[in-house]
C-alpha cells in the first residue's frame, strides 16, 4: 500500500509524486543490494569496532535490565540492534527536546552527533521544540536536511527521490547504515530476517523525505492503514506482513486491540526478526535427548539438551557475587558466536546477581581473550525455539522517552505534517531458533558417543542462564536473552 495524505483539517496534503518514487525506490534499493552481493561473492568481511556499537550495547544492557526487573521469572529475549534501528528511526525525524531524548537512549553525545561534518547552526542538537518556532523548517541534530516547506506541501510537488539527502557525510545514521547493510546482505551460514516498518493512520500525512531516508538508512518502509475505522483488518494485515517478511517465522505478532485505545493510535511501528545460523561444528542429534532442567534447587522441568565435545573458548569468571562460566560456540565461517554465561550455583538469586554485575566494561571483559582460552569441553546446551513479543515502550520510558509518546510534547515535525501526533507503540518481536545443525560434522567414532572419560571442562546448561549473539565482523549484538525455563511456568518465585 502507498502512503497517502489524507484530506482533513490535521494536516496539509502533497501530491503523490514523492509517494511514487519512494515505491521505485522500494524496489531499486533492494535489486541494488542484490546485485552487490552477488557480484562480490568472495568479500572479506570487516571489523568494524566503533562508538556506534559501543552506544548499542550501552544501550542494549540498559534495556535488558529494565525487562528483567519486570519479568524476573520469564524467559526474555530482545534484539539490541533490530531496537536501535526502530530508535534511529525515530531519531532521524524527531526534533527539538523529543530528539534529545532519543540521544539519550541510545547513548549518542553531542559532540558525536554534531561534531562532524555539521554546520554551525545545528550545533544545538536541537535542543528548542522546532513547534514554537514561527518561521523556517525545523533543524536536526545532524540528521536529516531540513527539506523545502514549499516542495513538501505543495499539492502537486514532485521531487525525485536521488534529490533527497539524508545526513551530512559520516553522520552517526549513515555509520549505523553501514551496520545494517552488512547484517543484511545474504548469507548462506544463517537466516536473518528484518521485518521493520512504520504504520500511521490513514489520517497522518508524512513527510515525503522521511520516508525516502527510513528506507535508505534504515531499510524501514512507512505504511498507512485506518486504526481509527478498521482496527482488525490493520491488525491483520500487519501480522501477515511481518509473516511474509519473516518468511513464516513470526506470526500474530500483534494481539488483539483494546477497542477503547484504537482510536488513539497515531504511530504503530512494528520491529521484528528471526534468526537461525548453523554451527561451525555441528551437534550429532542422535545425543540430544530429554534432561531435567532445574528451575531452582528444588523444581525441574524437561527439556531437550544438545551435547557435544570439542574444543571451544570458555572460563570460570569469579566476581565480588557470583561464580559463572562462560562458553563461546561459533558459527560457520565464525561470522557469529553465541555467548553464554551460566552460574555455577542453581539458586536463582545466583542469575539475578550476575544481572546486577553487567555493564558494558565488564561483558567485554568477561568474553576477552584474558578470560576465555581453548580448551575441550563437554558441551551441554537445550534445544530450543525462543519467541517473544514485547511492547516496548513502556520499558523505554522508563529509561527516560517520555516525549515521544505524549501528542502534547512529541516534536515529530521530520516525520509528519500533522500536528499533535506521537508514537503509540513499538512492538519489538524476536524469535530464534537453536538446534543441531552446522556446517560440517565433527570426526567421531561409535565410541565418542559414550565417552569413558571427562573432558577438562563440564558445561552443562540445564539451570537459568544468560546468552547473547554477537555478530563478530561489526561487533553488533543481535540477541540478548534470559533462559530461564524451557516453557511459561512460575516455579522460580
Amino acid at each position: 500500500m502507498a502512503v497517502a495524505a489524507m484530506e482533513g483539517s490535521r494536516h496539509r496534503p502533497y501530491g503523490t509524486g514523492a509517494v511514487l518514487a519512494a515505491n521505485r525506490y522500494t524496489v531499486h534499493v533492494r535489486r541494488r543490494y542484490i546485485e552487490r552481493m552477488c557480484a562480490t561473492p568472495h568479500m572479506h568481511y570487516f571489523v568494524m569496532a566503533s562508538p556506534h556499537t559501543e552506544a548499542n550495547a550501552k544501550a542494549a544492557l540498559d534495556f535488558f535490565l529494565k525487562l528483567s526487573k519486570d519479568e524476573h521469572c520469564e524467559s526474555i529475549m530482545f534484539s539490541p540492534v533490530n531496537l536501535a534501528v526502530a530508535l534511529k528511526v525515530l531519531l532521524s525525524g524527531a526534533r527539538g527536546h523529543t530528539a534529545a531524548e532519543l540521544q539519550k537512549i541510545l547513548h549518542l553525545e553531542k559532540e558525536e552527533e554534531c561534531g562532524r561534518g555539521c554546520p554551525e547552526s545545528a550545533k544545538s542538537c536541537g535542543t528548542v521544540d522546532s513547534r514554537q518556532k514561527t518561521q523556517g523548517p525545523a533543524p536536526h541534530p545532524c540528521g536529516l536536511a531540513a527539506p523545502s516547506p514549499e516542495l513538501e506541501s505543495a499539492p502537486h510537488a514532485h521531487r525525485d527521490a536521488s534529490d533527497y539527502e539524508c545526513e551530512m557525510p559520516e553522520g552517526s545514521h549513515k555509520e549505523f547504515h553501514k551496520i545494517l547493510a552488512q547484517l543484511d546482505k545474504p548469507s548462506r551460514n544463517y537466516e536473518l530476517s528484518f521485518a521493520n516498518q512504520l504504520y500511521g493512520d490513514k489520517s497522518i500525512a508524512f513527510v515525503q523525505q522521511f520516508l525516502f531516508c527510513a528506507l535508505k538508512q534504515y531499510l524501514t518502509e512507512v505504511d498507512s492503514v485506518d486504526f481509527h475505522k478498521a482496527p482488525e483488518e490493520a491488525r491483520k494485515l500487519i501480522n501477515l506482513w511481518v509473516e511474509v517478511r519473516t518468511h513464516g517465522k513470526i506470526q500474530d505478532l500483534l494481539p488483539e486491540f483494546n477497542d477503547e485505545i484504537t482510536c488513539l493510535i497515531d504511530l504503530l511501528l512494528v520491529n521484528a526478526l528471526y534468526f537461525k545460523g548453523q554451527w561451525e561444528v555441528q551437534f550429532d542429534k542422535e545425543l540430544t535427548k530429554e534432561s531435567s532442567f532445574y528451575l531452582n534447587e528444588r523444581d525441574t522441568k524437561t527439556v531437550e539438551l544438545m551435547h557435544r565435545r570439542g574444543h571451544y573458548k570458555t572460563g570460570t569468571i569469579e566476581s565480588s557475587q557470583v561464580q559463572f562460566q562462560v562458553l563461546e560456540i561459533p558459527y560457520k565461517d565464525h561470522e557469529l558466536s553465541v555467548f553464554i554465561l551460566l552460574p555455577k550455583d542453581y539458586n536463582p538469586s545466583s542469575l539475578q546477581q550476575l544481572e546486577e554485575e553487567l555493564t558494558y566494561e565488564k561483558l567485554l571483559e568477561w568474553t576477552s581473550e584474558t578470560c576465555l582460552k581453548v580448551e575441550e569441553v563437554d558441551v551441554a546446551i537445550p534445544k530450543t525455539r525462543l519467541e517473544k513479543s514485547i511492547p516496548a515502550l513502556k520499558f523505554l520510558e522508563a529509561l527516560g522517552l517520555n516525549n515521544v509518546s505524549n501528542p502534547e510534547k512529541a516534536d515529530l515535525s521530520g516525520i509528519t505534517t500533522t500536528e499533535m501526533v506521537a508514537v503509540s507503540e513499538i512492538v519489538h518481536g524476536v524469535a530464534l531458533e537453536m538446534d543441531e545443525d552446522g556446517g560440517r560434522e565433527a570426526p567421531h567414532c561409535p565410541r565418542d558417543r559414550h565417552p569413558a572419560s571427562r573432558a577438562d571442562v563440564q558445561f552443562v546448561a540445564d539451570h537459568p542462564f544468560l546468552f547473547f549473539i554477537l555478530h563478530k565482523f561489526t561487533n553488533s549484538i543481535l540477541f540478548f536473552g534470559r533462559f530461564s525455563e524451557p516453557e511459561e511456568n512460575t516455579a522460580c518465585h
